[in-house]
Order: structure tokens, then C-alpha cells, then sequence
């Protein structure tokens, strides 16, 4: 009866990989997406057999995606292992960015993104520029700040393309 054990590891761990491979190609156009590998790895022993456990990493390597231009200057994105930080303290790689009624630099579901650890606020009917470098200006106050961008240490998902994590500026 302990073999059962063994194949039950096996089916679990081939499934376990198959359905973050599913999970990696429902999401290869989500904006700021990282790809997650399933590894493998002995478990224990049951009898003759050998168990074993896959467990999903998200990658983080220094190849990044395809960038898309479309010419909105509030959408900017990230290359290497690097996150926008956000004013509720999480992180994201989305930088598909809006400026609110109120004038805020937010994430699509409202939440501010960070500069120089402040949310970035702008005068009423004022555009903003984002530089390569991160650096932004408004059309009236000129230069606004840089944004945060942190790499993280310990990431963990959150889902809804946010993370937590122990953040470390970028420079």
C-alpha cells in the first residue's frame, strides 16, 4: 500500500507543474507578468520508492520582456529584477499608470505610486513627462521627483499583479 504514496507524489507534483504552465501562458500578456518555474524535489521515502514535491519560483532573471509602445506618457515599465513601490506599501511591475481627478500618479485600481517616498501629486490640468530614468516633470511645477523603484528581497505574490517584500532602492 505505501507504493500508492509514491505515485500519488509523482501525480501531484506533474500536476503542480502542469497548472503553473497554464498559469504562465494565461498571463504572457499580463502587463509587468513574471514567469514561475516549478522545481522539484525529494519529499521523503515510502518503501522502495522515492517521493517528491514541485514548488513554484517566480523568476526574477535579468531577461525581461517585450516592451509595447503606446505613446501614453504615464505608462512606463521596468527592465531587470526591479518594482514600482505604491502608497499601501506593496509593489507592483504594471506600470500601466493614470493621473486621477485629484491629480494623483495611481495604479489602474487607484492606489498611489511612489517618488522619492511621497505619492506623486499634480497641479489641476497639469500633464506630466516620465524621463527613461524614472525622473518626472509637470507641465506647470517642472521637476516632481523620481520614481520608486525597489528590488525586493523575499517577494512574495499577492495577487492582482501586486507583492510584498523587503524593498531595497535601486539607484
Amino acid at each position: 500500500m505505501k507504493d500508492i504514496y509514491v505515485s500519488l507524489s509523482g501525480a501531484t507534483a506533474a500536476w503542480n507543474n502542469l497548472s503553473t504552465i497554464a498559469q504562465n501562458m494565461a498571463n504572457a500578456s499580463t502587463q509587468g507578468y513574471r514567469e514561475t518555474r516549478v522545481s522539484f524535489e525529494l519529499a521523503g521515502t515510502a518503501g522502495m520508492g522515492a517521493q517528491y514535491a514541485a514548488t513554484g519560483q517566480t523568476t526574477f532573471s535579468e531577461v525581461d520582456g517585450t516592451l509595447q509602445q503606446d505613446n501614453i506618457e504615464t505608462h512606463v515599465a521596468l527592465r531587470g529584477n526591479a518594482f514600482f513601490a505604491l502608497e499601501d506599501g506593496t509593489f507592483t511591475r504594471d506600470g500601466s499608470f493614470q493621473v486621477d481627478n485629484e491629480g494623483r500618479l495611481t495604479t489602474r485600481d487607484g492606489v498611489s505610486v511612489l517618488a522619492e517616498g511621497a505619492p506623486v501629486e499634480l497641479q489641476p490640468g497639469e500633464s506630466l513627462t516620465i524621463g527613461k530614468d524614472g525622473m518626472m516633470f509637470g507641465s506647470n511645477s517642472g521637476e516632481i521627483g523620481k520614481l520608486d523603484a525597489m528590488r525586493l528581497s523575499e517577494a512574495s505574490p499577492l495577487g492582482g499583479n501586486r507583492w510584498s517584500g523587503t524593498p531595497e532602492r535601486v539607484e
